[in-house]
């Protein structure tokens, strides 16, 4: 009973997963109405694509549920529900299945997140597909709200998660991906900033500032100045194309009324989360980026799963 092949669906359902879940008796879950609606979202992991067998999987399980939830908190809603669909290979061992059901429970625990359900079948490589849902904490927050004059706001260290990724396809190059694998979980500091008021659109970063910037600028029909100086490290050595175009941070990616913006970095603060204020969108089209006051041209394309 090495590999998940040697058991039947049910026993590995009752073993790794029914523990996780408060109850997945049924084939659907009842979601209780909500007066003002709720957000809804959906993400994939594929292996060889996102992640490798050999990386700990608890990690790689961790990393997606809060990969999911991101998307959620950064459309204004309260995380409380999420749908685990599970794709598994014969031969895989069922160490990595008991493993990644840890890191799935780590981080339901972190949240506060119900696992209500899901699927488990068998496919030639692992597949996971997550999908979460939850309630608004107000009005629901898009990418097409910015407007020319709005301040471009950024949580935390973009480019950190890209960096550790980098050492961590490069087997050579021992280095730490604790960020890489713990996506932040903003839902608490979102709640804080919808009662404020003043962030006018919103998107989280998940394939890199210039990509997800321009899908905002598109959605809102704006361009945008960045300075990239704020979002530096001091430390020294860093490839900037990496840092600057590096998807995975999961960070919030904000347009912020000018008036309300010392309210909001208060609020940051007061969560304990960095907030850098990186430029402004204006009524002109195209992104523009600046570092150390001069004009910053990426060198190379950004990653994308279906290139032209």
């Amino acid at each position: 009973m090495n590999h998940v092949g040697d058991w039947r669906e049910d026993a590995l359902i009752d073993t790794f997963i029914r523990p996780m879940a408060e109850s997945i008796d049924d084939d659907c879950a009842l979601l209780a109405p909500q007066a003002k609606g709720q957000m809804i979202s959906t993400d994939s992991a594929v292996e060889d694509v996102h992640f490798r067998r050999d990386w700990p999987a608890q990690d790689v399980a961790y990393k997606q549920v809060l990969a999911t939830l991101s998307d959620v908190v950064a459309s204004a809603a309260q995380p409380q529900s999420i749908l685990l669909s599970l794709h598994l290979p014969n031969d895989l061992a069922v160490e990595w299945l008991a493993a990644f059901c840890s890191g799935f429970k780590r981080a339901l625990d972190h949240t506060g997140v119900r696992l209500i359900g899901g699927n488990l079948s068998r496919a030639n490589q692992i597949v996971i597909v997550t999908t979460a849902s939850g309630p608004l904490f107000g009005s629901p927050i898009f990418r097409s709200g910015a407007r020319p004059g709005d301040l471009i706001g950024v949580t935390g260290r973009p480019g950190l998660a890209a960096s550790q990724l980098a050492a961590l396809l490069d087997k050579s190059a021992p280095a730490s991906a604790d960020r890489y694998f713990q996506p932040p979980f903003y839902a608490h500091l979102v709640k804080d900033w919808v009662n404020c008021g003043g962030i006018t659109a919103m998107m989280d970063l998940s394939d890199g500032l210039p990509v997800d910037l321009e899908r905002l600028c598109k959605a809102s029909q704006v361009g945008a100045h960045v300075v990239l100086d704020p979002l530096l490290l001091q430390a020294k050595g860093e490839d900037l194309d990496t840092w600057f175009r590096g998807g995975e941070d999961y960070e919030l990616l904000c347009a912020v009324s000018p008036s309300a913006w010392d309210q909001l970095a208060h609020i940051a603060q007061s969560h304990q989360v960095p907030f850098h204020n990186i430029g402004h969108f204006q009524a002109a089209g195209g992104l523009h980026f600046s570092l150390k006051n001069e004009l910053y041209r990426f060198k190379s394309e950004s990653f994308s799963h279906f290139k032209p």
